[in-house]
């Protein structure tokens, strides 16, 4: 059975679904170019480059773990040199 129900509402004439959201898209900066592009926007329309967390530049790892993985493995091999 179909529900008709709707058919019979009165019609909302104050909404209007045609209205302009263009003021309410916030703006953002691309990660790449580093121009103004919309929020909501895949692309970036200077660079034409994708918005996307994998497209993304890599940031920066902190100095201290960058030390403390080459100290790990120093640390292994000296292990396992020694256990010989």
């Amino acid at each position: 059975m179909v529900r008709t129900d709707w058919q019979d509402a009165e019609w909302d004439d104050e909404f209007d679904d045609t209205a302009d959201d263009a003021d309410e898209t916030s703006v953002i900066t691309c990660q790449h170019c580093g121009r103004d592009m919309y929020e909501d926007a895949v692309q970036c329309p200077a660079c034409g480059l994708y918005a996307t967390r994998e497209g993304r530049p890599a940031a920066a790892k902190p100095l201290w773990q960058l030390f403390g993985a080459v100290a790990a493995v120093l640390a292994i091999l000296t292990w396992f040199l020694c256990s010989l």
